[in-house]
């Protein structure tokens, strides 16, 4: 089965410590793969990030278990619960032909 997401592998997705309670990505983007409409699966997490950072600038986060309209500028978060445990999914509204670096913070 394919599927038109990045799928962290779960070592990638462990929280970093108890005092910082965050995880950060790097996207290599470019101008023959540039990164459009980001979505990102990573399994293990069950967790809706409270701020998103997008090489240093702050998104909102519209949870969709809470969030009935979100604006076109947030990050859509959402947990899939499957057999197989729970996955955090987000989508996030960037177009980049550049690398980015995401923050997510918990």
């Amino acid at each position: 089965m394919t599927q038109r997401a990045y799928v962290i592998s779960s070592e990638a997705s462990v929280i970093s410590s108890e005092a910082e309670k965050s995880s950060s990505f790097h996207i290599d983007a470019s101008k023959d793969h540039p990164a459009c409409g980001l979505c990102l699966i990573i399994p293990g997490l069950s967790v809706i990030p409270k701020a998103v950072t997008v090489d240093g600038a702050s998104l909102p986060v519209a949870d969709s278990a809470t969030a009935t309209v979100a604006p076109a500028s947030a990050v859509r978060a959402g947990i899939r619960t499957s057999w197989d445990g729970p996955s955090l999914i987000l989508w996030l509204p960037v177009t980049s032909e550049a690398p980015v670096d995401l923050s997510l913070i918990y």
